[in-house]
């Protein structure tokens, strides 16, 4: 199959499209639909369905939206029986140079493919050309239009270059209309429909007959067109939301798009269909314009470290670290019943053996040290327990020392003393570590002793 001319290209997007005009992008989609057909073809007997052929059936078609497959099968293969058995290519190619959808996607994919709620379908024998437009690309529910009403006020989240730097996300042509805004998890790819030159052209078609946007696919597709509603919504998701006009960064993005991954050209040319006028909703994009902000607003995790992180944040784990908590919580109230406890019986305990504790107090008192400021005397007033020994005395401090130290005239006999004590109360003793003090006459280190306070046991 031979690549069409300019004026095979000139007739056809008269008949197709309305208008003559250089639809770059259409074309090579036109010529790669025959290449393929060419290619992939193994009936040797019949000839290959000319340009012509494929127009002519686009037509015939657009004449007959409610006849079903099968008998517009039977009426091309009437008409033009030099075409032979390729009538069924025939009609795969019309309809998607017509209606830019393919009739046959079913075909080209496994049986239980599914890709963010989309399905591919083909166009059975038994069912009508405008069913199966209306099945290829239902309206949303009532739930969605009013969710699109809520995002449409954040729909800066949305842009393509946040999309790109914040999700990771990569933007992949698609010639399939029912694929629009489909995103692929496994490959963080969003398929965006990028015959902008197509939409527009149909447009204007609805213009000149100053045509209202929600009028039924029935009669849009009796003007050889999609419904206006679904071109509109189409053309402002990729240049008001996706694209928009005075976003540079992502005009950088779509200029790129534009020269590496074949997307129409037409895309940066705004006319005016970027504007969303008031009261308007989504009808046909609405769900996935909704998945696609969840998206944004939920940033997925896209690293081994923040999928690890990912799977220790679900539910089940947050009902574990609840139950820990809980655990912990008993337990510490535990523990403090037990200290209350302990408590009260320390108070019943110094209720009932007053004696005990005041001598505990008494031998537990604090060290007085007055300190006058013209001199290095030291006055002190100390309560020691005799069992340390008569030898014990106070030591006057310098004027370098501020710490107040026992010294003993036998160091043996003191620390024996302190033996016995802690042997005797294990329990009530605390160790007060005095420091060391130097005498101005004396230029020896005298050593500090640990002395402690302890209970005693009065009888």
């Amino acid at each position: 199959m031979r690549l069409t001319t300019p004026e095979e290209q000139d007739e056809i997007s008269l008949r197709l499209l309305g208008r003559k005009g250089k639809f770059e992008a259409y074309f090579t989609l036109f010529d790669e639909l025959a290449l393929r057909e060419s290619t992939f073809s193994c009936n040797y007997v019949s000839p290959s369905p000319t340009h012509q052929h494929v127009l002519s059936t686009a037509i015939l078609i657009r004449n007959n939206v409610q006849k079903t497959k099968e008998e517009t099968m039977k009426q091309i293969s009437h008409e033009n029986q030099a075409v032979g058995e390729n009538f069924g290519n025939i009609i795969n190619r019309a309809v998607q140079a017509m209606v830019m959808i393919d009739s046959a996607a079913q075909e080209w994919h496994p049986a239980n493919f599914v890709l963010g709620g989309y399905q591919p379908i083909s166009w059975l024998s038994h069912e009508s050309f405008v069913s199966f437009i209306e099945r290829s690309i239902p309206r949303a529910p009532e739930q969605s239009c009013n969710r699109f009403e809520d995002i449409i006020g954040h729909k800066s989240k949305l842009k393509a270059w946040k999309l790109k730097k914040r999700l990771g996300i990569r933007f992949l042509p698609t010639n399939d209309l029912s694929c629009h805004l489909l995103f692929n998890e496994k490959d963080n790819t969003l398929y965006l429909f990028h015959q902008v030159a197509y939409l527009k052209a149909h447009l204007e078609q609805f213009q000149s007959h100053a045509s209202p946007l929600d009028i039924t696919a029935l009669e849009s597709l009796g003007r050889g067109t999609l419904p206006p509603q679904l071109l509109f919504e189409t053309l402002h998701s990729l240049q008001d939301i996706l694209f928009p006009l005075r976003d540079h960064r992502s005009e950088k993005i779509l200029r790129k798009l534009i020269g590496r991954n074949g997307f129409d050209p037409e895309c940066c040319e705004y006319d005016g269909y970027n504007v969303f006028h008031k009261g308007m909703r989504y009808m046909y994009w609405g769900e996935r314009i909704a998945r696609l902000y969840e998206l944004a607003k939920k940033r997925p995790p896209r690293n081994k470290l923040e999928r690890w992180f990912d799977r220790r944040s679900t539910d089940g784990n947050a009902f574990s670290i609840a139950l820990l908590a809980v655990g912990i919580s008993i337990l510490v109230g535990i523990v403090t019943i037990m200290m209350s406890g302990f408590q009260s019986w320390i108070a019943w305990m110094a209720w009932k053996y007053p004696t005990e504790v005041q001598a505990y107090l008494q031998l537990s008192t604090p060290f007085c040290m007055s300190i006058e400021d013209n001199g290095p005397q030291l006055n002190t007033n100390i309560i020691l327990p005799q069992a340390i020994g008569e030898d014990t005395h106070v030591a006057p401090a310098t004027a370098n020392s501020t710490v107040l130290a026992f010294v003993s005239r036998d160091m043996q006999q003191t620390n024996a003393a302190v033996d016995n004590i802690m042997m005797a109360n294990l329990a009530g003793w605390l160790p007060i570590i005095l420091q060391i003090t130097t005498g101005a006459s004396n230029k020896n280190t005298i050593r500090g002793l640990k002395i402690a306070r302890a209970t005693l046991s009065v009888e």
